[in-house]
């Protein structure tokens, strides 16, 4: 079992850069704030416009820096209340757990939570769900019920609950689990800055693999934890968006939020 202590102590710079934000810079509380804004209906307009945009460009994986230029020529102009420059200290857990770790907990159920947000796609039944037990939160994303039972299943030992309202499952620790290479690119992922993006090379040659992006790749998409443990800041050559498990405009989108609104543009 691994547990990351996540603090920041400093303001935000309005700016996306890949060489900002070093490995070891947990940006975990600042994820969650990424992730409130997403249930905050004052900020329902903003995050539809954003996405609506994002959708309306190509979906092949183009470079960042010429998706975000478009979004930023529409000329958005966004003043979401509650969310300025932050500057104050707070250190969030994170305990990363193997199956078998995660075996020792005794932990029967798991529930789950939907939370309406402006990038669903209620058609497809994609709305935003956070899979949690007694232990913290496990899973979040724009699941299917079907997708969380086969999640609950994978475990054997939990049974999924009926979804249940709880406000302070945003103040419980995480806990994905997963592989011990998968824990390992997951800090990785957990240290990378909002405002910032890596690129799977750069886990690679953090973690010392010369050969190891296909592994790399396949860990980054089974990362559980959507939003709060930012797989969408990673990208590939030459910033190129590249895959997401949630589709290329949402990772657009929260892209963008992170380097033109959090950031304080």
């Amino acid at each position: 079992m691994t547990m990351t202590e996540i603090s920041c102590i400093h303001p935000i710079k309005p700016m996306m850069t890949k060489e900002s934000g070093l490995f070891g810079s947990n940006g975990y509380h600042f994820s969650n704030k990424l992730l409130t804004s997403l249930f905050d209906s004052q900020l329902t307009e903003h995050w539809h416009y954003i996405y609506h945009q994002a959708k309306r460009l190509s979906p092949s994986p183009l470079s960042l820096k010429r998706e975000l230029i478009t979004l930023i020529s529409n000329k958005i102009s966004l003043t979401p209340p509650n969310l300025p420059c932050y500057s104050y200290y707070r250190k969030m857990p994170v305990v990363f757990m193997t199956p078998e770790e995660m075996s020792k907990k005794k932990v029967f159920h798991v529930n789950y939570q939907v939370i309406s947000t402006p990038l669903d796609n209620p058609s497809l039944k994609e709305t935003f769900k956070i899979l949690y037990s007694k232990v913290g939160l496990h899973a979040a994303g724009w699941f299917t019920i079907e997708d969380l039972k086969q999640w609950a299943q994978k475990y054997r030992l939990m049974t999924l609950s009926e979804p249940k309202e709880d406000t302070k499952i945003l103040d419980l620790p995480l806990v994905p689990i997963g592989t011990k290479f998968e824990i390992s690119v997951w800090e990785l992922l957990s240290s990378i800055p909002p405002g910032s993006t890596k690129a799977y090379s750069d886990l690679s040659n953090a973690l010392k693999l010369n050969k190891g992006h296909q592994a790399i790749g396949r860990a980054v998409g089974n990362n559980p934890l959507s939003v709060l443990i930012p797989c969408h800041r990673i990208l590939g050559r030459s910033d190129e968006l590249r895959g997401y498990r949630w589709g290329l405009p949402r990772k657009l989108s929260l892209l963008y939020w992170e380097s033109e609104i959090i950031r304080g543009k």
